[in-house]
């Protein structure tokens, strides 16, 4: 098996080999480079086109702010680690290294079903077990104490500022094992979070105004931040802090659902269908107002995205789900995030205290209405005690998507007005900044579909089910065709979860 010091020798001694011959193939003009690459669709070609040699890849990095052209990017479908999915001993792929620990890395599986095609690419080992909670720009966010934004293609990591600079979070003490976090709740409760807790649910549904690779100083990531209630949130790469955008006077409890970045601005959609624009024009007094008014339409959740013609479009998903009525049901996939939590009440000295857990508990007693919209199933995870002391589930047993709808905003009178026919588009939907993608430039889409993944993050934290709920859904007919034949992909429980990423 080759790895990635034997194939620097080899371009080394290419390159020699062309000095000795006497032509200068590899010094061809950044221009003509410029003029193949932009020619380039297919993510297998691209890569082939920077392998030549390392001068081509030196220069084609160094102008990737002029080459870089969002709509000729196809998108990828990102899928479990390689070596998880099939035994080493049957990868297709010489050079994959699957299930091989050398030099920190491991492969992972991406679909480009433009090009009808896998591919084992390198990523980094120790992201397995973090939660991703969105891509954009090619980029995915990972979330951990310190969230960072981290590209699967090439392992480059930018951190972000810590969940413990949020205004919310009073202390974090990593050796307080299992309540590292003491968190101010907007009732006035102080709790203790445990790490593994937090950081699977506290942030989501991330996007970026720009790429933080090539824009940098464009570059504003917004991100859903969940505790007890919603908020928006947003930093700059190089921030030492995380600032809150307060909500609209009046309107002091919002459930944001998805964002989306519109010329040059971010909207944000809650639980009823209201649109919201975000002015961050200036840092220090970000604010929001209502665009749109409360959708006229009862369905799960929502997407905003731009549309073929940059207009604002929305599109509204709706579920199926069957009920599990033994939550003690064994199963082997299961795994309990708070197993290994160790409580110790003596650290806080605070009548208002409430241990995390036990807030989950006596909290699910009396769970409004916005609180219940928090999950697009409309099902609280949270545990109560029945008259027996034991405890009762709300847990689905499996879910799926049943249908879509699309919408796009009369920029007159704010309005939605039904689209029955996105034509030859295709729409890419899920923990991803939603993508438009034309099917004539892309042929290898259909076209008037959705391409969804499974978004339902609620059930992802528990890791007992989540990641299978995928397809291609036709908006002609209302059909669902499966993206993946594998029986690997059948099971109601699929880890990391996959989603769409640019390459």
């Amino acid at each position: 098996m080759r790895g990635k010091q034997g194939r620097a020798e080899e371009e080394e001694e290419e390159e020699e080999e062309e000095a000795e011959e006497g032509y200068a193939w590899s010094e061809l003009p950044g221009e003509l480079l410029a003029l193949v690459d932009q020619r380039l669709i297919k993510l297998r070609h691209r890569i082939r086109f920077r392998a030549v040699c390392k001068r081509w890849r030196k220069q084609l990095a160094e102008m990737q702010p002029i080459l870089f052209n969002q709509s000729s990017l196809s998108p990828l479908l990102m899928l479990p680690y390689c070596g998880s999915s099939s035994n080493s001993s049957d990868c297709e792929d010489a050079d994959c290294g699957c299930g091989s620990q050398e030099q920190g890395w491991q492969c992972r599986l991406f679909l480009d079903m433009a090009g009808n095609q896998y591919h084992h690419i390198d990523f980094a080992q120790g992201f397995e077990k973090i939660y991703c909670r969105g891509s954009a720009f090619g980029w995915l966010f990972m979330l951990q104490h310190i969230p960072l934004l981290l590209n699967p293609l090439t392992g480059k990591q930018i951190p972000l500022p810590p969940i413990s600079s949020f205004p919310d979070m009073l202390e974090y003490n990593p050796e307080r094992v299992g309540h590292e976090y003491l968190v101010q709740y907007p009732n006035g409760w102080k709790i203790g979070a445990g790490k593994r807790y937090l950081e699977s649910m506290y942030m989501e549904r991330v996007v970026m105004s720009a790429d933080p690779a090539t824009s940098k100083d464009d570059c504003i990531i917004l991100a859903i931040r969940n505790n007890s209630n919603t908020r928006l949130a947003f930093c700059k790469p190089g921030a030492d802090k995380w600032t809150l955008i307060p909500n609209p006077d009046g309107h002091p409890s919002i459930c944001f659902r998805n964002t989306v970045f519109w010329r040059n601005q971010f909207y944000a959609v809650d639980t009823k269908g209201k649109v919201l624009c975000c002015d961050l024009s200036n840092d220090d007094a970000p604010r929001m107002s209502f665009l749109a008014a409360e959708f006229d339409i009862v369905t799960h959740t929502f997407y905003l995205l731009v549309g073929p013609a940059d207009e604002l479009m929305m599109v509204t998903r709706s579920y199926g789900y069957e009920r599990n009525d033994n939550a003690d049901d064994e199963d082997e996939d299961y795994v309990d995030d708070d197993e290994d939590y160790v409580y110790n009440d003596d650290y806080v000295d605070d009548e208002n205290y409430v241990d995390d857990d036990q807030h989950r508990e006596v909290d699910n007693r009396d769970v409004s209405d916005d609180d219940r919209q928090l999950d697009p199933l409309g099902i609280v995870y949270l545990t109560d005690l029945d008259s027996d002391g034991e405890e009762e589930s709300f847990r689905p047993k499996n879910y799926w998507t049943t249908g879509f709808m699309v919408y796009r905003l009369n920029e007159d009178t704010h309005q939605w007005e039904h689209v029955r026919d996105i034509g030859d588009f295709a729409f890419f939907l899920g923990f991803n900044a939603p993508i438009c993608r034309s099917t004539k430039d892309h042929p290898g889409f259909k076209s008037n579909c959705i391409y969804f993944t499974d978004d339902h993050s609620s059930g992802h934290r528990r890791r007992r089910f989540g990641g299978h709920d995928m397809g291609i859904y036709n908006l002609r007919n209302g059909s669902v065709e499966s993206i993946l034949s594998s029986n690997l992909y059948k099971h109601t429980l699929i880890w990391p979860p996959p989603l769409w990423i640019l390459p």
